[in-house]
């Protein structure tokens, strides 16, 4: 909008303001809000004019309206200060601080409030006001905010206190409020559970200490300092005791003033006395682990901030002299440490030790008390039991004596095997002796009854139990503690004088047990530092303490693989990746609960050592090589590995020793100093050749460090991949060199995310030419990496080259631009002159898929030509059949190379198509060209058939027939593969689809109007046959699409979940875009006429109405046993009872058999009314179908009226031709006899059905389209719905309908495809309020989310919309088609069109089969005979 209009607008929200109603008021200035957002240019004219209005918000007397006014205001504090006079300024300021008397819990504007005054106090501008303001009367007025229950309030309380201290703002109001805003403070870190607040206390803790002078701070501070150390200690399960807690003063109520818009009683429940816990309650968390580890996180935070603070305590308050014999500060806060130091409890201990680690690191001039260090060497060494196991030890102990007069009682020498047994006093080693080996023989060797052994062993295993828990539990505390004090040694830099044993034992131990990340990373942190403290001690265990860390990091076989000389092919990462698959699917537990545990424990060693040797890599920075050669010359000795047989022994120990040396190179050259990059750089050329190393353990190592080497400088080690590395994946002869490169190239792609954008084009079209490798697992490598960078392709044209870009790269990377601009853009396409003589005359649109199959066919590449039906794709696949043929036949009469050797190419399709496919290709392209086999017959047949394949060139043959004799087809190599309708094999899990993906062919395409029908893993089966693990393997595809899409679409789903599936779908999309070209009917074919799809609705005969009941109430009974026994009965079966509801409103026939239970009842009824069951009236879509084909002038005499049943006669050729499709040849069988035969004789007509053979079913088709005097033709949807040209028809009419919505759009698109010059009106007769109903609402949702991946609009990165993808995840009802004439229903429906259970109970049924299918595995006559059982 112009200035004008934007203040136009303006005018009119501001006249909404100046509304009674306070929806009004809260509208408007939603209106401004927004508007002033999005025009932040104009903010300079539109604040004057809207300001006024916003102030007078900010006291509205409704909050809500209030709230909006200062959120308004916030995005333009800098404008504000600028432009408002300073009086406004302080006004503004004012109201702001007087508007926090009137806040609580419930008010919706507090968090605005406090942002908008912590923004404009953020502005130098507002210093000079803010000296105005009493703030030693106003900061008080936020302690209670620091509480608030909103965490943003919390954040924005804390941001106001901030800006406060850091700006220029007077200090003076600190002097009266320091040891209130101490307390306030650190009060908040111990109750804080949210991580984001807990860092901006850490962040306004030290500019409080900072800003404040020794005289305020000590006063204010030493006497909170012994309740602060208390409250760090404070058990985890025990609420704080509020007397040491410090709260706001008692606030009046908000006055009447300012109310809520929700207004309503509140209750006069009696207050609940609150209870404060460290890191808050457990409430907050999901797990009660995550509250333990909030727990160490604010012990942790609280000793940072005592450490902080201990450097000014110690320091002597200015203006006071102290005499000899007073005591210094240092040594009076030695004593308040001590204390605690004495405890036998850990936690204190713990506590105070990570307060003095963090003292002693902060400030390197402290020297503590000798009797400080004494008592922390002391407690290094001494061997206590914790005041935390107390309890539990107590109650061991009572068991162990209790155990011992027991076995006294019986009369078992217990003195003699255990020596300890009058003990008053007995250790968990003792207990532990007690429950061992000693006690099974003492109890073996009695001759005590069977009951009583048992009795005696179970309190021997119960013992034993116990007293391994609190061993456990001590061995925990112990090494926490014990760390902790490790660390105030270290951080003291007061070392024992004899040895460091006792000091690096306890940190090393917390390395490699510690499970808390935190804790393990302070100890990593120290034992940095203690390694500068002994590298001049002799002995100097500095080279031990690194190599037991080297050694911690390579314990987990999962990350650092060991050396296995007869595992030499194959690439490691493509392992991992299974694993990783398994876990996230959840996948068969690899492990019992014993492996677990050591698996646990491996990890947390591995972790400590990470963090341990990063830590010693930050702190030595360039000083590395020197201080610690040992971690260096690692790294560096990579350079002078020497290539051995690793048969040997020696040459397995090198190749241990390289991978281990490889290892400590991917964790710390991230922590390397910027001046030593140029050193480890050095590395690259013996990382390249290590990639063709025979061990694909040492490959796998070395190309995680070219990736992590990446890190360090991206672009250099790029450039060296493309020079060095990308040339061995051309090593045709060299497996294992093209192993080593392509997983190093893997790597370089995952761990470097965005900064590969560069290099993409670079890097594409050799990745792609390994998609067709030989070797299994770097063809699988191969398409993962480029399923990645196509993801990425979009963002390349906006990235610059890199500076370090040689002109020779530029240059080629210019060149492979093209390709890629083709690959995502078709219409970039080079025109192909197809250089065959083709018998028709291609449409534009045709023209442009054969430049796509030609563009395909260049590089290699497989793809999936879905096009809408009938729009020619078998013709633009006889195009590039043809003329590859005849390519390769003139580039072998040239040169004859043995790759250009002619092949034959086989076209697979169902068995209705075969000979569709004859004719198609012996009309368009002469026999020279393209010599067709018709591949079918029984088995001695197709045998003769197999001696004159080799002088065909081209094999059409059906899918069944393809499996059948796989053998066969299995052992040619063929030239083209195509796969027509070829969602056949949408199903991985099928023998067909199997046997088809076995089939070696150079190119692979697949023909799809629909290629997905059900759910996305379609689409993977598709892919795995054209490339197979582009998409992953099927779990990694479930983990990363399937999962995430399928929960999106629950209705219970999450933000979250709905975004993550939002996410995968269009990342799905991005994936597959370049492999699939989708052209609809009406985009591409504008003279042909339009498809009329209409719904027409049909109710029920009385007969069918009381089928339907009768059966429900029948199949509730049936299944009240399953309820009670939990067991179906044997024939009782979902598809069964779908099938028998289908059949009833179809035809009361096809239920009503002698088999039924009330046969009988119903053939009388009948009787007695003179009727019976071929009679129309029973069967309303009989009627229907006949008053449909009236109006269609079929069945109407020359005077345009019904004719008389008697009368043969009638119009030769009707006005309109049908087909009439069903899903069962049942139905047709009923429309053919009691219909047509019977009602409608004039009628002339088809079949084609299932009854009709294979090869015979091309004559049908031929003679409805060439013969106008037919009709109608009745088909099955099976047989007829696929690929045939039945354009001679101009009405489609669906008696029954598909639970795929894919089958019925394939078979209305038979007659609605180029050549039709008739207007097609499809007509689906619907039951109403029947199951049918249902099945229309799933097809809806299918079509959906078929859409979402394929369709026109998605046609291009360009066109993709995620707004699109959203909407599949909304509640709103979905609109039918602008064709469809669908009634409305009063029933609620879902996104799908269902009433929401029975969509989920829909959605949770795998794909339902063909009706042979069914008929075959769900017989009905037997399902219907259990209902003679219920009476």
């Amino acid at each position: 909008m112009s200035p004008e209009q934007v203040k136009s607008v303006v005018a009119v929200l501001l006249q909404l303001l100046e509304q009674t109603e306070w929806e009004t008021r809260h509208g408007g200035l939603l209106g401004l809000k927004y508007l002033m957002a999005a025009r932040q240019d104009l903010s300079q004219q539109l604040l004057p004019l809207v300001y006024p209005s916003l102030f007078r918000g900010l006291e509205d007397e409704v909050d809500d309206v209030s709230a909006v006014a200062a959120a308004a205001l916030v995005p333009l504090a800098d404008t504000l200060v600028n432009l408002l006079h300073l009086n406004e300024i302080g006004t503004l300021l004012k109201t702001l601080w007087d508007s926090l008397l009137e806040l609580d819990e419930l008010t919706a504007s507090t968090s605005c409030i406090l942002t908008l005054l912590s923004s404009l106090m953020a502005r130098s501008e507002t210093v000079q006001c803010l000296q105005h303001l009493p703030l030693v009367d106003l900061v008080p007025r936020l302690w209670p905010f620091l509480s608030h229950s909103s965490s943003k309030v919390r954040h924005s309380t804390l941001k106001t206190l901030e800006t406060l201290l850091i700006l220029g703002h007077t200090t003076e109001w600190m002097e009266g409020l320091a040891s209130d805003l101490l307390r306030h403070v650190f009060q908040r870190a111990m109750l804080e559970h949210q991580q984001e607040i807990l860092e901006h206390i850490e962040k306004l803790w030290g500019l409080i200490i900072r800003r404040l002078s020794l005289q305020i701070l000590l006063p204010a501070a030493c006497p909170c300092v012994a309740t602060w150390l208390c409250m760090m200690m404070q058990p985890s399960r025990l609420p704080f005791d509020t007397s040491i807690l410090i709260f706001p003063p008692v606030r009046k109520e908000p006055s009447e003033s300012r109310r809520r818009s929700t207004s309503g009683p509140l209750g006069d429940a009696s207050p609940v006395e609150t209870k404060y816990f460290i890191a808050g309650t457990d409430h907050v968390y999901e797990n009660p682990l995550h509250r333990e580890k909030a727990v160490i996180r604010a012990r942790c935070l609280a000793a940072s901030m005592l450490g902080l603070l201990s450097e000014f305590l110690v320091q002597v308050m200015p203006g006071l002299t102290y005499s000899a014999d007073m005591e210094s500060p240092v040594e009076c806060y030695a004593k308040l440490l001590l204390v605690h130091l004495n405890s036998r409890s850990a936690i204190q201990r713990t506590a105070v030790a990570m307060v003095m680690a963090e003292w002693g690191e902060r400030c390197a001039a402290v020297t503590p008390p000798a009797v400080l260090v004494d008592r922390l060497h002391l407690t290094l060494t001494e061997s206590i039991y914790y005041d935390e196991i107390g309890v539990a030890y107590a109650r061991l102990l009572h068991d162990a004596r209790d155990f011992i007069a027991t076995l006294r009682h019986y009369r078992l020498d217990v003195e003699s095997v255990f020596p300890s047994a009058n003990a008053s006093f007995l250790t968990p080693e003792q207990i532990q002796s007690l429950t061992g080996p000693i006690t099974i023989q003492l109890l073996t060797s009695s001759k005590l009854k069977s009951k009583i052994t048992e009795m005696l062993e179970d309190r021997r295993k119960s013992l034993s139990s116990a007293c391994l828990q609190v061993s456990t539990d001590q061995n925990k505390l112990n090494n926490t503690t014990l760390s902790a004090l490790a660390r105030a040694v270290v951080g003291f830099r007061i070392l024992p004088v004899h040895t460091v044993n006792p000091v690096v034992k306890p940190l090393m131990d917390s390395i490699k047990m510690e499970d808390n990340e935190q804790l393990q990373e302070f100890a990593a942190r120290s034992l940095a530092r203690l390694l500068e403290l002994c590298q001049f001690r002799n002995p100097c265990p500095n080279n031990k303490i690194l190599k037991n860390s080297c050694n911690f990091l390579c314990a987990d076989p999962e990350l650092t693989p060991k050396v296995n000389p007869e595992e030499m092919d194959g690439i490691l990462m493509l392992m991992q990746q299974q694993r990783l698959a398994e876990k996230s699917t959840g996948g068969k537990k690899a492990h019992v609960d014993g492996d677990l545990t050591s698996i646990r424990a491996i990890e947390i060693q591995r972790r400590g050592a990470v963090q341990m040797l990063k830590s010693v890599a930050s702190y030595f920075g360039p000083e590395m090589p020197q201080k610690v050669p040992y971690l260096w010359d690692s790294i560096m000795s990579i350079q002078t590995v020497e290539e051995s047989s690793q048969n040997d022994a020696v040459g397995i120990s090198k190749a241990e020793d390289l991978i281990q040396c490889l290892q400590i190179l991917e964790v710390i050259v991230s922590s390397v100093h910027a001046s030593l990059h140029v050193q480890v750089l050095d590395l690259l050329p013996t990382l390249c050749d290590l990639l063709e190393h025979p061990l694909r353990a040492v490959r796998h190592m070395a190309s995680r460090g070219l990736a992590a080497l990446g890190a360090v400088d991206g672009d250099h080690v790029l450039t060296i991949v493309i020079e060095k590395v990308i040339p061995m994946l051309g090593a045709i002869d060299r497996e294992h060199m093209r192993q080593g490169a392509i997983e190093a190239v893997a790597y370089m792609v995952e761990q470097m995310g965005m900064s590969i954008i560069p290099f993409i084009v670079l890097l594409v079209i050799p990745v792609l030419g390994r998609m067709s490798d030989t070797d299994q697992s770097v063809r699988l490598v191969a398409t993962q990496s480029f399923a990645t960078l196509i993801r990425l392709m979009p963002l390349e044209g906006g990235v610059p080259d890199p500076p370090a870009l040689s002109a020779e790269l530029s240059e080629k990377k210019i060149q492979q631009r093209r390709f890629l601009e083709q690959l995502f853009d078709p219409k970039k396409l080079e025109n192909y002159k197809i250089p065959v003589t083709i018998n028709a005359e291609l449409r534009c649109y045709q023209q442009d898929g054969v430049n796509w199959l030609a563009f395909l066919n260049k590089y290699g590449l497989h793809g999936i030509l879905c096009d809408d039906m009938g729009l020619g794709k078998t013709l633009q696949t006889i195009c590039i059949i043809a003329s590859d043929h005849h390519q390769r036949k003139v580039d072998f009469e040239l040169t004859r190379n043995p790759s250009s050797a002619a092949l034959p190419s086989i076209v697979i399709c169902p068995p209705t198509l075969t000979g569709h496919w004859m004719d198609e290709v012996e009309k368009f392209v002469s026999a020279d060209v393209l010599n067709p086999l018709h591949y079918t017959g029984p088995p001695s047949e197709r045998m003769r058939i197999r001696n004159r394949a080799s002088h065909h060139n081209l094999i059409i043959a059906s899918y069944d027939i393809v499996r059948n004799d796989l053998d066969f087809f299995s052992s040619i190599r063929w030239n083209f593969c195509v796969l027509d309708e070829g969602h056949v094999i949408k199903n991985g899990k099928t023998k067909l689809s199997k046997a088809i993906k076995q089939l070696i062919a150079n190119h692979r395409l697949i023909l799809s109007g629909t290629p997905i029908q059900n759910n996305v893993l379609e689409l993977w089966s598709l892919f795995d046959f054209l490339i197979p693990g582009f998409l992953g393997s099927e779990k990694q595809f479930q983990a990363r699409y399937c999962k995430p899409i399928l929960a999106s679409r629950d209705a219970k789903a999450s933000s979250k979940e709905q975004e993550n599936g939002v996410l995968a779908m269009e990342s799905l999309h991005r994936q597959t875009l370049p492999f699939l070209l989708r052209r609809m009917k009406e985009d591409v074919l504008k003279d042909l006429p339009p498809k009329i799809t209409q719904d027409y609705y049909c109710d029920l005969s009385p007969l069918q109405v009381k089928l339907y009941e009768d059966f429900s109430k029948k199949h509730a009974e049936l299944n009240q046993p399953t309820q009670a026994s939990g067991a179906a009965p044997a024939h009782a079966h979902i598809f069964q009872a779908l099938q028998y509801l289908r059949k009833v409103c179809n035809h009361p026939k096809l239920v009503l058999t002698p088999k039924h239970p009330q046969f009988e009842v119903f053939h009388q009824q009948l009787k007695d009314q003179k009727s019976n069951l071929s009679d129309l009236q029973h069967a309303s879509k009989l009627l229907a179908l006949k008053q449909l084909l009236l109006d269609c002038g079929i069945g109407l005499d020359a005077a345009n009226g019904p004719v008389d049943s008697s009368d043969t006669g009638g119009s030769v050729v009707s006005i309109h031709r049908a087909l009439i499709f069903c899903q069962l040849r049942s139905m047709i069988d009923i429309i053919e006899n009691d219909l047509l035969k019977t009602h409608m004789k004039t009628v002339s007509y088809l079949r084609l059905d299932g009854s009709i053979a294979a090869g015979a079913r091309q004559g049908v088709v031929k003679r409805f389209n060439e013969d106008p005097s037919i009709d109608v033709l009745l088909l099955t949807t099976q047989v007829g719905g696929l690929g045939l040209n039945l354009t001679g028809a101009d009405t489609v009419i669906f008696v029954e309908h598909d639970w795929n919505p894919m089958k019925d759009l394939q078979a209305m698109d038979r007659a609605h495809r180029i050549g039709q010059k008739k207007v097609v009106n499809v007509y689906r007769l619907i039951t109403r309020g029947t199951l049918e109903e249902k099945i229309m609402g799933l097809q809806k949702f299918k079509l959906q989310t078929a859409n979402t991946i394929i369709s026109t609009e998605n046609a291009s990165l360009q066109s993709m919309g995620t707004e699109q993808l959203l909407d599949i995840f909304t509640l709103d009802g979905g609109k039918a088609s602008k064709n469809n004439k669908r009634p409305s229903s009063s029933e609620p429906e879902s996104a799908s069109g269902l009433p929401a259970g029975f969509r989920v109970a829909l959605e949770s049924l795998p794909e339902l089969w063909s009706e042979e299918n069914y008929e075959n595995e769900y017989n009905l006559d037997s399902f219907i005979s259990t209902l003679n059982q219920i009476k």
